[in-house]
């Protein structure tokens, strides 16, 4: 929002200096800027707290004063009458404001409100509860969705967790299920002296507990997967989807490392790559 006045000013000097269709859409969104609507969408998108009075101060000088939409009839299968009507534009904007804060807080109810959420905060609370070495009892919803476990042999593991996380000599202030996935990590033998535990820990990692997740997969499959890369085998499109979802993480990945793992595996990649 800082640099609106500046982004105004200059869709303006190129709309004037260019006629051409670069020209035509920079006057096409120096006409969206100078409306107060805009100014107020992209406020209230943000993370500042709004009050309406003091955006209509603000805008005053970057964009028209707050107008009243044109009412509509509605439909006749809608009643056919006309919309409220607001005495002003001031009253209109409180109540966008509002509806968007509705919206905001049935869509977290929503969300948090999900029986699979519900699953994962008890499978966390058994493995925390484990890592402190105090009395685990594994939940009856867990039992009842996931019947391929032997829990038997997952509790008597879930005992021996403590002593894994001090083997692993990991410093850490809290004890959290990443703690206890790093502290897996670092010795690999324990993966399968521990196994009932290293699948509920993939099984955590694995649980949705929003559609977000699912629906960025579906948006990135089009871009991976085009008509030019239909050939492209399963196994590449899930890594590379992974890679893309995740790039946060694969950032934080130091690929040089990566690399010159890859290439000293076997003579034939030393001989081809050399040092990397």
């Amino acid at each position: 929002m800082d640099n609106y006045s500046v982004l105004t000013t200059v869709m303006e000097e190129f709309s004037e200096e260019s006629h051409d269709e670069p020209g035509r859409k920079a006057a096409g969104i120096l006409a969206m800027l100078e409306k107060f609507s805009t100014y107020f969408g992209l406020r209230l998108a943000g993370n500042d707290r709004i009050r309406n009075l003091t955006v209509c101060e603000e805008s005053t000088d970057l964009t028209e004063w707050p107008q009243l939409p044109r009412q509509q009839r509605l439909p006749k299968k809608f009643g056919g009458d006309t919309q409220h009507l607001f005495d002003s534009a001031s009253q209109y904007f409180r109540k966008e404001y509002f509806d968007v804060l509705d919206i905001i807080v049935n869509e977290l109810d929503r969300r948090f409100d999900q029986h699979d959420f519900g699953v994962v905060e008890d499978i966390e609370r058994l493995l925390v509860t484990a890592g402190n070495g105090d009395e685990v009892t594994v939940p009856s919803s867990m039992k009842s969705l996931y019947t391929d476990f032997d829990y038997d042999q997952l509790c008597a593991q879930l005992h021996m967790l403590p002593d894994t996380i001090k083997t692993s000599t990991l410093q850490h202030h809290k004890l959290s299920v990443r703690v206890i996935s790093n502290a897996m990590n670092a010795v690999p033998v324990v993966k399968d002296l521990l196994f009932e535990v290293h699948e509920l820990l993939k099984l955590f990692f694995t649980i949705p507990v929003s559609t977000a997740s699912a629906e960025r997969s579906f948006s990135t499959l089009r871009r991976l997967k085009s008509y030019l890369r239909s050939t492209m085998t399963q196994k590449r499109l899930n890594d590379l989807m992974n890679c893309h979802i995740h790039r946060d993480i694969l950032e934080e990945t130091d690929m040089t490392a990566i690399a010159k793992e890859y290439v000293q595996a076997n003579d034939r990649r030393r001989q081809a790559f050399g040092k990397f």
